[in-house]
């Protein structure tokens, strides 16, 4: 019985230090000041995502999405991806959408 004690406590610590950071992902986008270059938010991307910045989506003309490949600790049990849009290179918007 104390191992399974043991085996149980170590598996709660083990998951409760899993720190889901979708929650600064969205504080840290909502931050990015307004026109933005994007060679700035580049550069001040937080090392606990992952951005497809070689595959940009053309939306429309002067429009350019990059979608968030990786939010660290984060599972996404609704397929909802992430993105970072910028309007003539000039950062102008995060958002997200559900993927069918």
């Amino acid at each position: 019985m104390d191992c399974f004690r043991v085996a149980v406590f170590l598996g709660f610590i083990i998951l409760s230090s899993c720190k889901d950071y979708h929650k600064d992902m969205k504080e840290w986008a909502e931050s990015i000041p307004a026109a933005s270059s994007l060679g700035f938010v580049k550069s001040s991307t937080p090392g606990y995502l992952e951005i497809d910045w070689n595959n940009p989506h053309q939306i429309d003309k002067g429009i350019t999405r990059y979608t968030i490949t990786a939010i660290q600790g984060h599972q996404d049990p609704v397929s909802i991806h992430f993105y970072l849009e910028f309007k003539n290179g000039i950062f102008s918007r995060q958002g997200w959408e559900r993927l069918e």
